[in-house]
């Protein structure tokens, strides 16, 4: 197979695993077999292992020695890490656009917002993750600084991630509400009150998230939380 082709074919399959990963289909602490997952997306064991040594890359599998792929079940101190990290940057964001801030710069956040709204209102929790964890991405963006954006990606991806597949089916945290209230404080400048916004906000997701994993390092097993969720 060329290698182009390959490349390609690795790609698609590690975007598959990480998706199943996000809705949950494989849950944290999950083995992920190599023979069974070159089943499932008929592929070669070669073409998986390649596709999992990618996500690993990002954190969203782990790799041991002579045992094989895991689906990260990350721990308290890990997800502390991350989020202070965010924390740090989304604070430094905020007090960007508060210097820049006009309804024509938020008006793509205000529309973002609005979609939020609408999936909250649906009842589509699935999608409403994804917009609340794009959200961050796109108050970042505003400020148009491409450095930031390439290391801040990779950094709100796996924290969004350890969001999703910790935080059950429906978003318990980062409501829609509370970006509509940081976008206010930044329309009205009003530096002292956005940094608190923002740092409340994160913390709270965080405080939630470790909770969870906290509970996951205990008594749980990925199978009996995959019945749990089908039922």
């Amino acid at each position: 197979m060329p290698k182009a082709t390959s490349g390609v074919m690795m790609e698609r399959v590690a975007s598959q695993i990480h998706q199943a990963i996000v809705e949950h289909r494989f849950a944290p602490g999950m083995k992920l077999g190599e023979a069974d997952l070159a089943k499932l997306y008929g592929v070669s064991r070669t073409t998986v292992r390649s596709a999992l040594q990618l996500l690993a890359g990002t954190g969203v599998v782990t790799l041991y020695p002579n045992r094989g792929a895991w689906v990260s079940l990350p721990n308290r101190q890990e997800i502390e890490a991350l989020f202070n990290a965010r924390r740090l940057v989304e604070m430094g964001v905020v007090a960007e656009l508060c210097k820049r801030a006009s309804p024509q710069l938020l008006a793509p956040l205000r529309a973002h917002t609005a979609r939020e709204k609408q999936a909250a209102d649906e009842e589509n929790y699935a999608q409403l993750i994804k917009l609340l964890g794009e959200f961050h991405l796109k108050l970042a963006q505003s400020v148009d600084n491409q450095a930031l954006m390439a290391w801040f990606n990779n950094l709100t991806e796996r924290t969004s991630l350890f969001v999703a597949t910790l935080g059950g089916d429906r978003p318990k945290t980062c409501r829609g509400n509370e970006h509509d209230a940081l976008l206010d404080l930044i329309e009205a400048r009003d530096l002292d009150a956005a940094l608190d916004n923002i740092s409340s906000h994160l913390l709270e997701i965080q405080e939630a998230t470790c909770a969870q994993a906290d509970r996951m390092q205990g008594d749980y097993h990925p199978l009996k939380s995959l019945m749990a969720l089908e039922s």
